[in-house]
């Protein structure tokens, strides 16, 4: 059960990290480096990225406790 709620969390938090630094929704948005688009493209794997290591650092976290 522990185990879940820490992934999810890492989840949300590896989603919100994405769009608050990675992603900009148009080109004139300065808040991040890859273009959002249509389709699978780069921010799909930049979305991917940063949940995968939220997800990594999250259970490097819960194996310490």
């Amino acid at each position: 059960m522990k185990k879940g709620v820490i992934v999810f969390a890492s989840v949300l938090a590896g989603n919100w990290a994405a769009e608050k630094f990675l992603l900009k929704a148009t080109p004139e948005d300065t808040s991040g480096f890859i273009q959002v688009a249509d389709g699978p493209g780069w921010d799909d794997v930049a979305r991917a990225a940063s949940v995968l290591l939220m997800v990594f650092i999250g259970d490097k976290i819960a194996s310490a406790f």
